[in-house]
């Protein structure tokens, strides 16, 4: 596959040996190749994310359970998010408790929160205002995620909502 890509990127290098280019001066080869791996990598990140839609459909996802900071993990999301929300003019404000920990997946955390995170940040108006609350609740802990973006009207209700990969 890599090589496919490098051929499209480079179209002397389909046709060299060994993985040389000799027409093409070494920097556009290297950044041909550099081009190929990150295309690569976007679409194992892809394949990845369609696995484990697979597997959380068919009840099959294995977690890998550790004790977390539920407030580092947020911290480290937001350390993200925090950039584009300010290039778009979006306050994020935050209350975390330290002493939220919880026996959890944080792989699997990280990527709950990455996707409410950013869907408030894509959704927010400029001038609008993210905010997350982290705190211990007699059950455990209690995360929650509030923006005032454009959301879903009350009492309506869209027929995919809820369905993997559904954007409508």
């Amino acid at each position: 596959m890599l090589r496919t890509i490098c051929a499209l990127r480079c179209p002397d290098f389909a046709a060299l040996p060994n993985w040389r280019c000799r027409q093409t001066p070494p920097e556009a080869a290297r950044e041909a190749l550099a081009d190929s791996v990150e295309e690569s990598d976007r679409v194992l990140t892809m394949l990845n994310t369609l696995m484990d839609v697979t597997e959380a459909e068919n009840g099959m996802m294995r977690l890998r359970r550790a004790r977390c900071s539920i407030s580092e993990l947020l911290e480290e999301v937001l350390e993200v998010y925090r950039v584009i929300a300010e290039e778009r003019g979006i306050e994020v404000k935050t209350k975390l408790s330290e002493e939220c920990y919880a026996d959890i997946d944080p792989n699997r955390m990280r990527q709950a929160f990455a996707n409410l995170i950013d869907n408030a940040v894509k959704y927010t108006e400029p001038g609008g205002t993210i905010e997350v609350d982290c705190h211990r609740v007699v059950e455990g802990v209690r995360v929650t995620i509030r923006d005032n973006g454009i959301g879903i009207p009350l009492g309506r209700t869209r027929p995919n909502l809820g369905t993997a990969l559904s954007r409508r």
